[in-house]
Order: structure tokens, then sequence, then C-alpha cells
């Protein structure tokens, strides 16, 4: 079975650059040449500015909160029911964006003196965004004005149910906007259709960030620091407005964290480390979204709202333990999905996958989505049995649109009790008897979408590196390029022709190697392969190999050293 559900082997694509511009660029900014080669592969031709604006980007140069969809009446709605001392209640979402846009929004107007509630919907109990029964209950608990963060844009029910209660919602969302609009008072959204605003694609944190800016009249570092943790683990794209979000919000986690990120960076052993954009996507935001995906998501917001640090770090104590157990229960549902699939080899000559998960934690089904997905290079939905019917999440590949895809599907069959989503991930509900249905149909879309072959899963390769120019200056000069995330990946870099010196497994179970390989100029350099330890024979003395790496630092008794890391080799 492990050689058959092997992952997909990736090709290696060089990205394409016009050399001489290239070098004219290095002379012109006085940058390094590997730099300025990175640079012109991905974005074509830059100048001065551009450069500028791309690398020392700050606060200053983020956009008007005027300029979004109802932003002003938004705002000025809400400092009417702040000077009437109208109760306001937030409701939020359960992932780390809608954890971080509520604690927002909450800060934000208890500065201002309001009478603020909030309520964060189970995933178990409600499922996503507002219901027809948080509205009721508001009306029940005298709330004059409802404000939704990051979700709202498809609560058709919820809203028209507060309509006839004469309750205002106010809608501040980024996802995908249906053919019909909530009946709200105001609708703040990057992507409406008569929009002015220069980015489109801003996470339900950052749209509560601009809402916060015209309120206040400035940008407050533990703001920055709340949208600049949920703009990368929403996997919003890391250029322009989004790229100067998260510098400043690292920026601001560095010199002064909130007490809950504090208490998070603790506890996720990151330790004297300089702050970027991984520790936040890979181990800070899957301690928040244990929250949501195993227990309530409200102990987040808790987290981010204590001034008192031994309830923060009991908290955050209490989030990597659920994290912890997350990881175990994980591991058994890919494990039974892989077994899944061994046992109906057929599913792998189709264009994409669907597992049945019969009895797979509902919060996890998203995360086993993503994994399948990347190992067999196909959009994968993961569904699991509930009282009422089946739940589901898709996960997609480049080039797929997967909310789209179950757009269509829904409306030439009418399959889900309830969808919604983005092109890179979806949410749904249906009846039990139909998931082979939607299997049938979803093989459908993925035939549709790729009359041949789906394209090859690929590494980017941006420059070649040679050993001898691994130092710290090259290293200060990459960082120029951070923060990493979506439309802006760590630079993968290619090493030809090195020969192993020695190798040697390390971690846990030794799950890990750590290698010296040596060039023919005679410079060596550790690499790091991480989830490589069972390849330690292929590693032997003398053996010869080529490298995609990422060069990375390492602080350790106060010395910064360089290591790179294993992406992939032959």
């Amino acid at each position: 079975m492990g050689q058959i559900l092997a992952s997909t082997k990736r090709k290696w694509v060089g990205r394409r650059a016009d050399s001489q511009y290239a070098r004219d660029i290095t002379k012109r900014l006085g940058i390094h040449p590997t730099i300025a080669r990175i640079l012109v592969a991905r974005y074509g031709e830059i100048d001065e500015d551009w450069y500028e604006l791309h690398v020392n980007g700050n606060r200053n140069e983020l956009f008007n909160p005027s300029l979004l969809h109802d932003a002003d009446k938004a705002v000025k709605r809400i400092r009417q029911a702040i000077e009437s001392q109208e109760h306001i209640r937030i409701v939020g979402d359960f992932d780390v964006d809608g954890v971080a846009a509520s604690t927002i929004m909450i800060r934000t107007l208890s500065v201002l003196g309001a009478k603020v509630t909030y309520h964060i919907p189970s995933r178990f109990h409600e499922g996503y965004g507002l219901s027809v029964e948080a509205v009721e209950r508001a009306v029940e608990d005298n709330v004059g004005l409802l404000i939704t963060v990051d979700n709202g844009i498809s609560a058709y029910d919820a809203a028209n149910r507060a309509k006839e209660l004469s309750l205002p919602i106010i809608v501040t969302d980024h996802h995908n906007i249906g053919s019909i609009l909530p009946q709200a008072y105001a609708i703040v959204h990057p992507r409406f259709p008569r929009n002015y605003c220069p980015e489109h694609e801003l996470c339900g944190a950052a749209v509560c960030l601009k809402i916060a800016h015209a309120l206040i009249g400035e940008l407050p570092g533990e703001l920055l620091q709340l949208a600049a943790l949920a703009t990368v683990c929403d996997q919003m794209p890391l250029r322009g407005e989004n790229r100067i979000i998260v510098k400043e919000g690292l920026y601001e986690m560095q010199r002064r964290p909130i007490i809950g990120l504090k208490a998070l960076i603790e506890v996720s052993g990151i330790g004297t480390q300089r702050l970027n954009a991984g520790h936040l996507g890979f181990q800070i935001g899957p301690r928040i979204n244990s929250a949501g995906r195993l227990s309530e998501a409200s102990r987040a917001v808790e987290l981010f709202l204590t001034d008192d640090e031994t309830e923060a770090t009991l908290i955050a104590q209490e989030l990597d333990d659920l994290n912890r157990f997350r990881k175990r229960l994980q591991q058994r549902m890919e494990d039974e999905a892989l077994l899944q699939i061994a046992g109906n080899l057929s599913w792998l000559e189709e264009k994409t996958l669907v597992i049945d998960g019969q009895g797979f934690h509902e919060g996890l089904v998203g995360i086993v989505a993503g994994r399948i997905a990347e190992r067999f290079n196909k959009p994968t939905l993961c569904l699991t049995n509930v009282h009422d019917g089946a739940k589901g999440s898709g996960r997609s590949i480049e080039g797929f649109d997967l909310f789209r895809a179950l757009e269509d599907i829904q409306a030439k069959q009418r399959i889900f009790t309830r969808m919604g989503g983005h092109a890179a991930a979806a949410g749904f509900s249906l009846n039990s008897e139909d998931v082979e249905k939607l299997r049938k149909a979803f093989q459908t879309a993925g035939q549709e979408w790729w009359h041949d072959e789906i394209p090859e899963a690929h590494h980017k390769v941006d420059a070649k590196l040679r050993l001898r120019d691994v130092n710290l200056k090259f290293l200060d000069a990459l960082r120029d390029l951070e923060p990493f995330g979506r439309d802006n990946p760590e630079p993968i870099l290619y090493v030809p022709n090195v020969r192993v010196v020695w190798a040697d497994t390390m971690g846990q179970g030794n799950q890990h190697l750590r290698i010296r390989v040596s060039d023919d100029t005679g410079c060596s350099q550790t690499v790091l392969a991480f989830g490589y330890g069972q390849t330690i024979d292929e590693w032997y003395v003398g053996s010869e190999h080529e490298l995609l790496v990422t060069v990375q630092e390492n602080i350790w008794n106060a010395e910064r050293r360089i290591q790179l890391r294993l992406v992939d080799h032959r």
C-alpha cells in the first residue's frame, strides 16, 4: 500500500527571469544578485519606487478605510450606538480569522466606551456564520446593533429574521459574494461589486482593522498584531496591503506582544527566535484553531482579551494541550482515509477525491482534506456523519476553483443544505443519502475542469545557490523579502552537485536528518531534512545529490547561525 499511495512526486520548474535585466537591477538598486533574480523572476519589471514600497512599506501606506464599501455608513451607525449606549453584539467565527476579527472589534468598541458583548458560534451546535437563533437570542438580550465579523455575507435567513425583528445588522466579511445579498443596514466587504477598494483580498480581521482605524483615527499596535496573525493564517496573498499589515504586526509582536500572544509564543516553543510569518501560520495559528476545532473558540477570544498574565498562561497551555490531541486524532483520520483509498484504487484514476469518513471528527475534516489533496495532487472533499446528515470540508489544488465547482453542483443538483467558501477551501452540509451523488458530481466537475491530465505538482525554483554564497549577509538580504506566505513564498534555491560528508538522524523517533554536504570547491553547509529520517540509507558518505533548499536563521545561545532546510532532492 505504501508504494501505491506514495506522495505525488513534484517536478522542478525554474522561474524564468531576464538575466541581463536582473544584472541591471542588481547595479541600479545595489542589491544582492540572487535577490535581484528572485524579484525579476517573480514580478518582472520593477523600479526603485516599487522596491522601496515592497521592502520598506509601512502602515502610513495603508489605504483609507472610506474606500471600503459602506465603511463610512457603518462607522457612523456604530458611533451612534456608542453615544446612545445601545447594546452592541459582535458575532464572529471559530477560526483564527474569526477570533482575531472579533477581538479587534471588541477591543476597539470597549476603548470607545461601548456596551459590547460577543458570540462565537459553536462549530458543533450552530455551524458557521450568523444563524436565525443567534438573531433571536440577540433580540431577547436587548441588542440594539449586531455586527458580524468574518461572516454574514451569506446569512440571508438570519438577516431577514433580523429585519422582521427590527434589529439592524452591519455585515463585515470577505468571503465570496453570492447572487443575492443579505438584508443588512451596511455591508463592509472588500470585494463588493461597486467598490473602490484597492485590495480585494483582505481577511475578516483586516476588514475590522479598517473599521477600527476609522473609528479611533489610528492603528494601535495590538490590533495590527491580530490582523497580521489572521492575514497569515487565512492565507491571504502577501502583497501590497496585506504585506504591510503582516510586516507591521510582526514588528509590534516582537516589540510588545499582547499578553495572550506572548503566552502562545512561549508555549509554542519559539523561544528567542525572531518571529516570522511561518511561526504564525504553523505554530501559533494551529493552537488557536484547535479551540474552534475541538472545543469552543471563545476560549481563544478570552485569551486575546485578558490583561492577566496568569490567566493567559493557563488558557495558552489549554490550547497547547488541545493542539497535541488534535495532532494525534488527525493522524488517525489520515491513516483511515489512506486505507479507504487503498481499498478503492480506482478513485486514483479520477481527477478528484471524496473521503467518506464515518465517525471522523467534524472539526478536523478540513485538515485531512488538505493533506490528502496535497499528497495526491487532487481537489479533495472529506466528510463525516453528524446527527442530521453529513458535513464536509474541501481543499483544492492550484488552478481549480473549488467554490465555483461546488456552486455548479448545487445549481444542477441541489445536493447541499448549506455551503460556503472560496476558491481554495469550502465547507458544506448535505443529507447522508446524497454522499454518493456528491462523489459522482465532484468527479464530473474534475473531468469538466481538466479535459486532459491534471497539471503536475511542481516546485517553483527561484534561483541557483552556490554554497560559498551562504552567509549572514545573504541571509539578511533574503530577510528583506519577508514576510513569506501566499503569493510571496519563501524562495526555493537550487544547489547542484553536492556530496555527502556525513548524515545523522535526529528528533523524536529519528524522524529527521542532519546532513553535511560539500561542493566541488570544498565549501560545505549543514542541511536539515525534516521527515526524511527513513531515507538515511540514501545519504551515505560520498553520495551525490542535487538539492532544493530554503535558507533560514537559527539563533542558539544568542549566536546567529544559518541553516539550509531541504525541500526536495534527486
